[in-house]
């Protein structure tokens, strides 16, 4: 078998593997350097197949559906089927099955959707969150978050949540939060976040937040800050030991109990909040996942904190009508933040002295 280089840039590379006793007329492996995209391709004739043999990759097909493949895992990309991938960390993967000239066929929104990425990835800031040591100041505080969590039962073994028990989600147990996976590799836990550096008892999506609105607003703690999806209410936590003073939160409460954020609001010496206001006016937007829960008309919202669930093209889709721009991301990609436009210099000239190379 031989094994010829194809093509490299900063994505990384593409080999594609050859002769005998391959069963396909050729693999084509890729690897891949995390948050760039690959593909948007259709294939008129053969399946096609696909393998990870490091890292997580999410395919999404034209229908829609999405699909979060792992080391082991193979995949089948039925013929007529649009389709791309997002690597979620540095990854190599194989795909087989389609011929060389099918190859060439492309899918137009996918291949947009592969290139907007991937332009992002090549010009959108990157911060370093960890420069400064903020979080090791909030350190002293994590005893409040376990002291409130030791009170509560967590389900564990497929038990249903039994709130008149004190049993909620075992997102909130204190002992599981570094197993908790990232939403780029659900449903599979990475070792990324079991790294010292996640120092507070925090989900580590929420990290950038914390650190950028430390930043950008160090000079207005009155800001209104609304955590969508707040759960026990961890992050309005260390924003009010951060000395931010006009928090909201919003949550169904499915997966906690009531009880357990007013526990940790009284812990944390938060008297004053908002909750479940439909009427609030948030300066600052922390979402847990999809942009659809955007406030519409968007009028005194500078600052959107998205988790990366979902591709960036996907929030641009909705946030490009309202005058909002791609500030920045973290290092480890968790979460992307966009601003009102004529905010975008002045936040972009704060967060500057954390820029990644």
């Amino acid at each position: 078998m031989n094994l010829t280089d194809i093509h490299s840039d900063s994505r990384g590379s593409i080999r594609i593997l050859t002769g005998e006793p391959l069963t396909y007329p050729e693999v084509t492996v890729f690897e891949t350097k995390k948050g760039y995209a690959r593909g948007g391709c259709i294939h008129k004739i053969n399946d096609e197949y696909t393998s990870v043999i490091e890292g997580f990759v999410k395919y999404i097909f034209s229908d829609g559906t999405e699909h979060s493949l792992y080391p082991g895992v193979s995949l089948r990309i039925p013929k007529n089927t649009g389709h791309c991938f997002i690597s979620a960390t540095d990854s190599v993967v194989l795909e087989w099955g389609a011929t060389p000239e099918e190859k060439q066929k492309k899918y137009p929104s996918l291949r947009r959707l592969v290139d907007r990425i991937n332009e992002q990835e090549d010009n959108y800031m990157k911060i370093d969150i960890f420069k400064d040591g903020l979080f090791e100041t909030l350190t002293p505080f994590n005893q409040d978050v376990l002291d409130v969590c030791e009170q509560w039962n967590y389900n564990a073994g497929g038990q249903e949540y039994d709130f008149s028990q004190k049993r909620v989600s075992n997102w909130f147990d204190p002992k599981k939060l570094r197993n908790i996976y990232i939403p780029a590799s659900y449903p599979h836990h990475v070792p990324l976040t079991d790294e010292a550096k996640w120092s507070l008892q925090l989900y580590c999506c929420n990290y950038m937040t914390l650190f950028v609105v430390n930043k950008l607003y160090a000079d207005r703690k009155d800001v209104l800050i609304e955590d969508v999806g707040s759960g026990m209410g961890r992050l309005g936590h260390y924003l009010h030991k951060s000395g931010f003073t006009n928090l909201s939160f919003q949550d169904d409460f499915s997966q906690t109990d009531q009880r357990m954020f007013e526990d940790m609001m009284k812990k944390s010496g938060i008297d004053n909040y908002k909750l479940n206001d439909k009427l609030s006016r948030p300066i600052v937007m922390t979402q847990v996942a999809l942009p659809a829960i955007i406030k519409s008309p968007v009028t005194d919202t500078e600052l959107y904190c998205f988790y990366n669930n979902v591709p960036r093209i996907s929030v641009e889709e909705v946030t490009k009508n309202y005058g909002l721009q791609f500030l920045a991301r973290d290092a480890d990609d968790l979460m992307f933040v966009y601003c009102k436009a004529d905010k975008y210099d002045e936040f972009l000239a704060k967060l500057k002295p954390y820029e990644v190379a």
